[in-house]
């Protein structure tokens, strides 16, 4: 599951929607949010990206994508997708993902 880079939403918001799946699919394993969202969420709710990741596992994700690993040549990256996160924001979500022993 993946929504884009929402400008408005609240964190509260995305954490009902991860109860709500949850608790309506107890069997779904919930794979959503790319790195680029994640960084997104971080910056919007002022959070770093360990506390964001951890608050929305806390409400139910259960894997993140690899969206958004296209180019990791930060000049090309830069001419292709201007705005998106850096190639070293893109490995730190992972990276902190991995660190909270999640695959």
């Amino acid at each position: 599951m993946q929504g884009g880079h929402h400008p408005y939403l609240k964190l509260d918001w995305y954490e009902a929607l991860l109860r709500d799946i949850r608790s309506n699919f107890p069997n779904i394993h919930v794979h959503a949010f790319s790195p680029s969202e994640i960084v997104h969420f971080s910056n919007i709710f002022k959070m770093p990206v360990r506390n964001t990741l951890e608050t929305l596992r806390k409400a139910g994700l259960a894997a993140i994508t690899g969206g958004g690993a296209e180019i990791f040549d930060q000049g090309v990256r830069d001419k292709i997708c201007r705005g998106k996160e850096t190639a070293d924001e893109w490995s730190e979500v992972h990276r902190t993902w991995h660190a909270m022993g999640e695959r």
